[in-house]
């Protein structure tokens, strides 16, 4: 989701850009409302950071560090592509479950995002690795 979304997830719930968020419930709900899913535990440590009250441009702040995928979201994806589940994805798996999917990337292309992501060169792409490059790029 993008920015917009949060921007009227905010303006649907709080009414009014001028409405502060007070209660860790109202922070999950509008999070989850514009694609962010935290846990309670994340919510109050957030609220707590903040002070206990969070303003619309801090929201903003605050959505944009979120990450869009949560971790039962990328464990799913590894799953898909870990067609032996062996825990690990090959190149052949890799390659096989992109075409099954309709990716219109070149062998050369995915060739080249498993060598970025095969940092120990062992030709398999574990789930931390996999884990840790989603997180950083998205």
């Amino acid at each position: 989701m993008s920015m917009v979304e949060a921007e009227k997830s905010w303006t649907y719930l709080r009414k009014s850009k001028y409405n502060d968020i007070m209660e860790v419930n109202e922070l999950k709900e509008l999070l989850h409302l514009s694609g962010k899913d935290v846990s309670e535990k994340q919510a109050i440590s957030i609220m707590k950071a903040e002070g206990g009250i969070i303003t619309y441009d801090r929201f903003l702040e605050i959505w944009n560090k979120i990450p869009s995928f949560t971790s039962l979201d990328i464990m799913r994806a590894f799953r898909t592509f870990d067609v032996n589940s062996d825990n690990y994805i090959s190149l052949i798996e890799l390659k096989a479950v992109l075409t099954r999917l309709g990716e219109r990337m070149s062998s050369k292309e995915i060739d080249e995002i498993f060598e970025m992501l095969d940092l120990n060169k062992d030709g398999k792409l574990e789930y931390k690795r996999v884990y840790g490059a989603i997180r950083k790029y998205f």
